[in-house]
């Protein structure tokens, strides 16, 4: 099960991601109505005040919550969602919006490559769930994998699943690095011109690349020689942006010749497997693996605690804790790679605290190679500003 967090930034990714060279505001942040009595009882105003903090923490330039008037028929709502802004402001006057998320995975999607996907199976499932087979056993031959259906209603759910493969495929594999506070930023194997940062990350993955331009393929090839490890699954580029059909095969199927260290290929069915804990610890041990001292954070927590971290140019780290329980959560954060720290504050509130900023001085780097352990109250926000000397 994904942490209750996750659901939030599986939205607004893509939306940072689209904005690779321009500034990019996330919209939609609000959870959930406060006005709504059954949702007041259900979740805790965390999910509501917290939402831009978790928005930007992530790589997003700005947050608006749908819908704001709702926050202004109850004070207590209004002004926590001001403390969230106070944050923000505070974090932005102290180099905020020169950072980045540390590029530590890229996560490579095809937006037209789900589309063409979709319209593929659209055209073979629909065929079958007709007239003539209401109510009889009909065989879905194009189903992902072959198989027999009993129902004509079966048959349509499994058409509609079909249909959302590579969606899901992503929204497994993003749930996984959000879950482990891996930091990684979406880019779009549609926009080759995009791919040539990714000699500075030691993973890329791509979940699902159903479509690839050649042009990417090139830029892939040129970033597996100066050592980044790509991991392929589902597919291999099997059409081009246009969706038509490679006659040469499957694009990506000459990289896992030629570089069958650095390129894997798993041909993992996530809609199936992807939530269960063998594959889960698959995945993770292989991240690990890839991206070895390279990862900045390490993080260990005993709840539904969210972990992001943003990178700025002279050397600030920006780590963003946020506690989605209600129940006080321990959170043990080690920096594996940092230096000696000159200025260490922690910029916090909750929904029963102001916004208050402590500072804890200066850090040797020993002193953060042991894990840094954190108490966060329920539904509290902090994040620590570290400046390195």
């Amino acid at each position: 099960m994904p942490a209750a967090f996750v659901k939030r930034m599986i939205a607004a990714q893509p939306i940072v991601g689209r904005g690779q060279r321009r500034p990019v505001m996330a919209l939609k942040a609000n959870q959930w109505w406060p006005t709504d009595p059954a949702m007041q009882q259900t979740f805790h105003p965390v999910w509501s005040y917290a939402a831009p903090v978790s928005v930007v923490a992530h790589g997003g330039g700005g947050a608006a919550f749908y819908r704001c008037n709702y926050l202004t028929d109850d004070p207590r709502y209004a002004a926590n969602a001001g403390k969230a802004y106070a944050l923000l402001q505070h974090l932005e006057s102290r180099g905020l919006n020169e950072t980045q998320t540390p590029r530590t995975v890229a996560l490579l999607e095809s937006r037209a490559g789900q589309d063409w996907y979709q319209l593929k199976a659209q055209t073979g499932l629909m065929e079958t769930i007709g007239e003539k087979s209401r109510g009889q056993t009909v065989e879905v031959e194009r189903i992902e994998g072959g198989g027999t259906v009993e129902t004509t209603a079966q048959s349509s759910r499994a058409a509609q699943c079909e249909l959302i493969r590579g969606q899901v495929h992503h929204k497994v594999v993003m749930e996984r690095l959000f879950e482990e506070s891996v930091p990684f930023n979406q880019i779009y194997l549609d926009h080759p011109e995009d791919l040539s940062v990714l000699p500075d990350y030691p993973l890329a993955v791509l979940p699902f690349p159903y479509s690839i331009p050649r042009e990417s393929v090139v830029a892939l090839e040129k970033a597996v020689q100066k050592g980044l490890k790509l991991l392929i699954i589902g597919r291999k580029g099997e059409t081009d942006p246009l969706g038509e059909p490679c006659e040469e095969g499957p694009l990506l199927e000459a990289l896992l010749k030629k570089y069958p260290r650095r390129v894997q290929f798993w041909e993992d069915d996530l809609m199936a497997m992807g939530g269960h804990p063998q594959w889960i610890a698959k995945f993770k041990k292989f991240v690990d693996n890839a991206v070895g001292a390279s990862l900045p954070l390490r993080v260990r927590r005993d709840g539904d605690v969210e972990v992001a971290m943003r990178v700025g140019k002279e050397g600030q780290r920006f780590v963003f804790v946020i506690n989605w329980e209600e129940r006080p959560c321990n959170v043990s954060l080690q920096f594996p790679r940092l230096s000696d720290v000159r200025r260490f504050d922690e910029i916090a509130f909750s929904d029963e605290d102001p916004l208050r900023v402590r500072s804890r001085g200066a850090f040797p780097a020993a002193g953060l190679q042991s894990p840094l352990r954190l108490r966060l109250k329920g539904g509290e926000v902090r994040v620590l500003v570290l400046e390195l000397a």
